[in-house]
């Protein structure tokens, strides 16, 4: 992934990234787990100014297996 980021910056020309920052996982009874990727997108991100963020319900409560569900955070950055 981080090498993807890097030849984006190899162009030498304002991007737009919109990623995953984190995810939710969520059973009937509550908070499962996240994974937050910031830390691995840090480095990258340094320079860059977050335009926006926004929750992404990928799966509502009921969908999954047992109640469960999953949501992610997502953010757009310029660089």
């Amino acid at each position: 992934m981080l090498a993807h980021l890097y030849w984006l910056d190899s162009w030498q020309t304002p991007v737009c990234l919109i990623t995953e920052i984190a995810d939710q996982r969520h059973s009937r009874a509550g908070f499962l787990d996240r994974t937050d990727y910031r830390p691995v997108l840090s480095a990258y991100l340094q320079n860059a100014n977050q335009l926006a963020s926004w929750d992404w319900l990928v799966n509502p409560p009921g969908e999954l297996p047992e109640g469960g569900w999953e949501s992610r955070t997502v953010a757009a950055y310029l660089k």
